[in-house]
C-alpha cells in the first residue's frame, strides 16, 4: 500500500488527520473550508503548545464550554460564507491575483 493509500485509509471518514512529526493534513468541499479548518487547527495548537510551555498548573476547558464555543461559531456564520471570505483575505495578503 502507498502513502497516499495509507493517508486515506487513516484518515477515514474525518476531515482532519494529525500527522506525528509531519504536521495536519486536511479536506474540506471546498478549497476555502480546509483553508479554514487549517487555519483554525493550527492557531489552536500554537495556543496549546503556548500554554503547555508555561509553568503552573494548567486548567482544561469543560466540554460545555467546548460546545458552547462551537456553537457559537456556527451561529455567527450560520451560511458558512465565512469560509470564503478568510479564504480569500488570506489569497489576497499573499499577493495572488485571479488571472482570467
Amino acid at each position: 500500500m502507498g502513502e497516499q493509500e495509507r493517508l486515506v485509509a487513516n484518515m477515514g471518514r474525518k476531515s482532519v488527520l494529525i500527522l506525528q512529526n509531519h504536521g495536519l493534513l486536511v479536506a474540506g468541499a471546498s478549497t476555502a473550508r480546509a483553508f479554514f479548518t487549517y487555519y483554525a487547527l493550527h492557531r489552536a495548537c500554537e495556543i496549546q503548545c503556548t500554554a503547555q510551555s508555561m509553568p503552573g498548573h494548567h486548567i482544561p476547558i469543560s466540554e460545555a464550554v467546548a460546545v458552547g464555543g462551537l456553537q457559537g461559531a456556527q451561529a455567527a456564520d450560520p451560511e458558512g460564507a465565512l469560509h470564503w471570505k478568510i479564504f480569500a483575505g488570506a489569497v489576497r495578503r499573499a499577493g495572488i491575483r485571479r488571472v482570467g
